[in-house]
């Protein structure tokens, strides 16, 4: 069986989405600890809290206006 060789949209979304997650996961709390050791933990809470209000506002409008996505 011969495969194709050409990349459409979703091909290349999905390489460039899996490479930006990864690199998230697993390089970035690497790179934290050696800078920040044991504080990355309260460092990564503190992110999490500041990101709270954003994802209840926005949470908040998908709820107020469901069908506004058009």
């Amino acid at each position: 069986m011969q495969l194709k060789r050409e990349l459409n949209l979703f091909d290349v979304f999905c390489i460039t989405a899996g490479s930006m997650v990864s690199s998230g996961l697993f390089v970035l709390p690497g790179i934290a600890y050696s800078k920040a050791g044991p504080a990355v933990a309260i460092s990564y809470l503190l992110g999490a809290m500041l990101a709270v209000p954003a994802m209840l506002s926005t949470a908040e409008l998908i709820t107020a206006m469901p069908k506004a996505y058009a």
